[in-house]
């Protein structure tokens, strides 16, 4: 935990942490199970628009705050995602809530340096960090 509050407090232009799956007992954000509810019966051509609009909505519903770190969200299963259909830029979208909250980000696949592999690095699908400020545990 004391390595999250350091990195929080040199205020990077992100705050994207990455933790393994169960590093840190702070209240998760299923990202899969909340997002396909709310897609549940949303035409196909409407998904990529509406997949965006109701993330936006998750992540505001689900803002938390702590005193160590201040606002914050905590996601795990994000794996929806990278979903072709949804047309979601995760990088982009990893860069976006991480700006002005500390995105906390319950990491199920493997990691190397600053690239996240989802599922595996042989199968998966890889996102490279580089251009985010973050940090990994």
């Amino acid at each position: 935990m004391n390595n999250i509050i350091q990195f929080v407090n040199t205020h990077p232009r992100n705050r994207l942490i990455i933790v393994p799956k169960d590093f840190i007992d702070v209240p998760c954000i299923d990202i899969g199970k909340s997002l396909s509810i709310k897609l549940r019966g949303v035409p196909e051509e409407s998904l990529p628009n509406n997949a965006v609009k109701f993330l936006d909505e998750i992540v505001d519903l689900n803002l938390q705050y702590s005193v160590e770190f201040g606002n914050y969200i905590a996601i795990e299963n994000i794996g929806i995602l990278l979903e072709k259909d949804l047309k979601i830029d995760i990088k982009n979208t990893l860069q976006k809530y991480s700006r002005d909250t500390a995105l906390i980000v319950k990491w199920e696949g493997e990691i190397e340096e600053s690239k996240l592999y989802f599922l595996s690095k042989e199968h998966g699908v890889e996102i490279n960090l580089k251009d985010i400020t973050h940090i990994i545990l």
